[in-house]
């Protein structure tokens, strides 16, 4: 009979889990979220809801579910530093990235129950209380976004201090956690429509894919290497 997996193994078992699972719901919503990323797409979100009202609710409860998997599952990374000794940053990184899960929370759950009862009928709210509802909860997603993307740098920040794939994985997570970081307030000030959203995929992508090798190492951690 096989001894009982340790604690620890359990944890990178189930952070390796939680990590894929977020990954792939994230991303999908993502990549079929309607292109309304900026704080005045207010009245263009509305027609998106009210065209088609069941792809929003899908689209934002996948998000939500994987947003949540992610904001439990990443900061298990905390304890793998930890026990290389590389976790001088992670202290405030972890924390930090949790801290995300709430706000997006909020932000996901305004979107899906405050937003489909205002697009029925269309044009019936004045487009000034249409853009403050929709910028509230996208603002909120930004702040969100920008404090797990801050995270992920400081976590790249401690794995630069190792050796060898170590410090390749932590220019990795500081480059692409910067680049993601950086393009937030110019999705939500800049650039509207379709250009928001290739801006996004495009700077977004590399961070994601830095994330899915924090759930390869926690799946080797937790099942063996």
């Amino acid at each position: 009979m096989r001894p009982a997996p340790s604690p620890d193994r359990l944890l990178y078992r189930l952070g390796a889990v939680l990590v894929f699972t977020g990954l792939l719901l994230a991303g999908v919503s993502l990549a079929a979220h309607p292109p309304v990323f900026h704080v005045a797409d207010g009245p263009g979100a509305l027609q998106q809801v009210a065209r088609a009202p069941a792809r929003w609710s899908l689209i934002h409860g996948a998000a939500l579910a994987g947003l949540l998997a992610l904001g439990l599952g990443v900061p298990v990374l905390h304890r793998f530093l930890a026990e290389r000794g590389l976790a001088r940053f992670s202290a405030v990184a972890a924390p930090a990235y949790l801290a995300g899960v709430p706000l997006w929370a909020a932000a996901l759950v305004m979107e899906l129950a405050a937003l489909p009862p205002l697009a029925r009928p269309p044009g019936a709210l004045p487009g000034s209380v249409v853009s403050a509802l929709w910028a509230s909860p996208l603002l909120l997603g930004y702040v969100a976004s920008g404090l797990q993307w801050a995270a992920v740098i400081l976590w790249g920040v401690d794995l630069i201090r190792g050796a060898g794939v170590w410090r390749l994985a932590g220019w990795w997570a500081a480059g692409a956690g910067g680049l993601a970081l950086a393009a937030l307030p110019v999705a939500a000030f800049a650039v509207r429509g379709m250009a928001g959203a290739v801006l996004l995929w495009l700077t977004q992508g590399p961070a994601g894919a830095w994330l899915g090798w924090v759930g390869w190492r926690l799946a080797r951690e937790g099942w063996g290497r």
